[in-house]
């Protein structure tokens, strides 16, 4: 950890010390926002690395059945193309 982050801890625990002893209730509260402020500021990676891939895994998807439309189109297009070639002859 960098030493700022020390200091803080540092800091935070003489504050609390300090509120314990005149008010415990405070320093429960101090404690557990300090403690959720900590827990919430390392779910933000976890959270940016699933947010980055579910955006990877739907722009895939989004490409593929992009690529699937084009595959069925290009299919109707030659089946028309077909249909026209039948049709011709026989008039």
């Amino acid at each position: 950890m960098s030493s700022g982050v020390n200091e803080f801890i540092l800091l935070l625990k003489l504050f609390i010390v300090d509120y314990s002893q005149s008010n415990p209730l405070l320093a429960l509260v101090l404690v557990m926002t300090a403690s959720s402020l900590i827990f919430s500021s390392l779910l933000i990676p976890y959270r940016i690395y699933t947010i980055k891939h579910t955006t990877i895994r739907h722009k895939n998807l989004l490409e593929y059945k992009l690529n699937m439309a084009k595959v069925k189109a290009e299919k109707q297009i030659k089946i028309a193309e077909l249909e026209k070639i039948q049709e011709k002859p026989n008039e």
